[in-house]
């Protein structure tokens, strides 16, 4: 993964829904933000296994970037991590 590296993982298989046929063709997908240590690889890995495309923006905790006016404009609340749904919702 972008953020995750899938070699410490324990994670189980279950059955997710599938990215609607229509985002796929108008090459929408997600975009996750995110940091290693941020719960972001839970995400990555769901966004994975349905087959969303999505685009990795980093949020490097260790800079404190969540606090920062920029990502305050996606997330008001400073949390990481956010996913911004093809629709645009948050």
């Amino acid at each position: 993964g972008r953020f995750f590296n899938g070699a410490d993982a324990g994670h189980q298989r279950f059955a997710l829904a599938r990215v609607p046929a229509r985002w796929q063709a108008r090459g929408m997908g997600y975009v996750l933000y995110g940091d290693r240590r941020s719960g972001s690889a839970i995400v990555e890995m769901a966004l994975g296994e349905i087959g969303a495309p999505f685009e990795p923006r980093p949020v490097p905790l260790d800079d404190s970037a969540q606090l920062a006016a920029g990502y305050r404009r996606v997330n008001p609340m400073g949390r990481v991590p956010t996913l911004i749904l093809p629709d645009g919702t948050v």
